[in-house]
């Protein structure tokens, strides 16, 4: 369920993030009731609680590190809310494969990032304004199409 929701909120949160540098809330928050119904279904249906623990201690562990870094003022928290939806939701993707949530939500990151660190050195060597950042929105949901693709 989280990945259709994801689905169809792609697209206008990448159009807010890219216009306005805002992730908001009222497309980002109910995504969370579609994954965690998502997670407790597929759990049920694979027999056991376990994969479910592991989704939802993957997305504490990404939603604690990002807070620290949007602590530091390195991310806003609309980017921190969208991690922790993104990996919640391919936790549960991840669940129903041989992948193990541990390797498919760092990897996730490591292309997310790795992206937008690509696009804020090219406009470093453009000679672009710097003030304004690079919005992570579209390229933690375009990340999670890669991996969730190879999963």
């Amino acid at each position: 369920m989280g990945t259709a929701y994801l689905a169809a909120v792609a697209l206008p949160l990448c159009e807010a993030d890219l216009r306005e540098r805002r992730l908001p809330n009222a497309l980002v928050l109910p995504g969370y009731a579609f994954a965690a119904v998502g997670a407790v279904s597929g759990a049920l249906a694979r027999g056991g609680v376990g994969s479910l623990v592991g989704s939802l201690t993957m997305t504490a562990v990404v939603l604690a590190v990002l807070l620290c870094a949007a602590a530091g003022g390195a991310l806003g928290m609309g980017d921190v809310k969208l991690a922790g939806l993104v990996a919640l939701v391919l936790a549960e993707l991840a669940a129903d494969t041989d992948v193990d949530a541990v390797v498919a939500i760092p990897g996730w990151l490591a292309v997310a990032f790795g992206a937008a660190g690509i696009a804020a050195a090219g406009r470093i060597l453009r000679g672009a304004p710097t003030a304004e950042g690079v919005p992570l929105g579209p390229y933690l949901l375009c990340a999670f199409w890669a991996v969730g693709a190879m999963l």
